[in-house]
């Protein structure tokens, strides 16, 4: 199945994957089988955040990380994974400014939908 992340999105989710990869199985796979385009476009955002703010923040917002041919069961992954990052957010909420949390509002509310997505897409291909 085609998974088709905003960039934001993939960032959120690799970087809990990485915290997490080595519980279990299923997330050490989706790392690996991530984990060199997730690579790649870390050193990107690095570089372009230090030398061209504007296309960094393009790239973070306007631009998305697709995967053609995901196995529903690691789509699946993928959907407790931002399961995960919504909870954190939450978290983040206390002691934010009102921008803060209506960033983190915007965000876990586009993560949620991703993770229903994923899992209605993943229960279409078994």
């Amino acid at each position: 199945m085609r998974i088709a992340f905003t960039t934001w999105q993939f960032v959120r989710v690799m970087v809990r994957l990485e915290e997490t990869r080595k519980d279990g199985p299923d997330r050490r796979r989706l790392h690996r089988e991530w984990k060199d385009d997730w690579a790649t476009l870390d050193a990107e955002l690095e570089r372009l955040r230090q030398d061209d703010f504007d296309a960094f923040s393009d790239l973070m917002m306007d631009k998305e990380v697709v995967f053609a041919d995901v196995a529903p069961e690691l789509a699946l992954v993928a959907a407790r994974v931002i399961d995960e990052v919504v909870a954190q957010m939450e978290g983040g909420r206390r002691g934010s400014t009102k921008r803060e949390r209506d960033t983190l509002d915007f965000e876990k509310s586009e993560l949620m939908a991703l993770a229903a997505e994923l899992r209605a897409d993943a229960e279409r291909e078994r």
